[in-house]
């Protein structure tokens, strides 16, 4: 039930504050830095990301353990390191947006009480405060990777799951490979739009959705 009710908390909060990329990203925006900073309190979107995010990746820790219990039968080994990978990835997701959000947050209160000839300085620091968070972003990606990939295989396994659950992990994985390489290119040039970091959240949603019904399903008495 958790991935079930954290998707949909993430979508309804994603249409309440304004969606996710051109609102919660500073390249979107016209005016850049200065225009997101400033704007920052009259804008509920970071917020938004955070905490509807947040949620999906607490959700994700519960289904994987979750998973663990009922893959363990049939795949132990490729079951722990789907728990391993996946419980640590997610926990270092909702790290990097608490911490995100937090940066900005700073710099936007610091921002907008500055003086005129100080706002380029406290640009220039919030760039450096976000951009260092970013370490951690890569590194869940990463560790999403492994989780995906070693879900498929533990499902693949078992007698429970179908193998079109095995399979959506496996692509999963692979289109993390490739979107995690286009937003760590992007880290070259941080303050360009990076539309990766779009699709890697939608993955997230989709698949605590996805894996959050079956195992709902299976818990039932007539499953």
């Amino acid at each position: 039930m958790s991935g079930i009710v954290a998707g949909i908390i993430f979508f309804l909060l994603t249409f309440i504050t304004g969606g996710l990329g051109s609102a919660t990203e500073p390249a979107f925006v016209s005016g850049g830095w200065p225009q997101f900073l400033a704007q920052w309190f009259t804008n509920y979107a970071p917020l938004g990301e955070m905490v509807g995010l947040g949620m999906v990746g607490l959700a994700a820790i519960m289904i994987y353990l979750t998973l663990f219990r009922t893959l363990k039968v049939t795949s132990p080994n490729y079951a722990l390191i789907c728990l391993g990978f996946g419980v640590i990835a997610s926990a270092i997701l909702v790290s990097f947006l608490v911490l995100r959000y937090y940066a900005l947050f700073s710099a936007a209160i610091v921002y907008n009480s500055a003086a005129g000839s100080e706002k380029p300085t406290v640009i220039n620091m919030a760039r450096v405060l976000v951009y260092s968070t970013y370490g951690l972003f890569f590194t869940q990606g990463v560790l999403w990777i492994f989780a995906f990939l070693g879900t498929g295989v533990a499902i693949r396994s078992s007698r429970t799951f179908g193998r079109g659950y095995s399979w959506m992990n496996v692509a999963f994985g692979l289109l993390f490979i490739l979107l995690v390489a286009i937003a760590a290119e992007g880290f070259a040039t941080p303050d360009a739009p990076n539309t990766a970091f779009l699709f890697i959240g939608l993955t997230y949603v989709v698949w605590t959705i996805v894996l959050g019904q079956k195992l709902y399903r299976l818990s039932r008495p007539w499953s």
